[in-house]
């Protein structure tokens, strides 16, 4: 957290996503928001992750292509065409 000092050291500002990497074990490594994944304060996602952040959790931050294939639900292919 920030904070100025010259204002009896009131919190000004934080920080805006927490993440736990595990240097160890990759796929272990966990992330969450401090909102949520839309920055438009009148979108659906705008606020969708605050109850984890309160609630200190935080979603799985996987590294492997084995762990990103054994989570990944849909997938856009970009292919070079002229």
């Amino acid at each position: 957290m920030g904070y100025d000092y010259k204002t009896g050291y009131s919190v000004v500002s934080r920080q805006a996503m927490r993440m736990l990497v595990d240097l160890g074990d990759l796929d272990q490594s966990r992330w969450v928001n401090q909102s949520g994944v839309s920055g438009h304060a009148f979108h659906r996602n705008y606020d969708d992750q605050t109850r984890l952040w309160v609630d200190n959790q935080m979603w799985p931050f996987v590294s492997t292509r084995a762990a990103v294939d054994a989570r990944t639900t849909t997938r856009l292919e970009l292919v070079p065409g002229g």
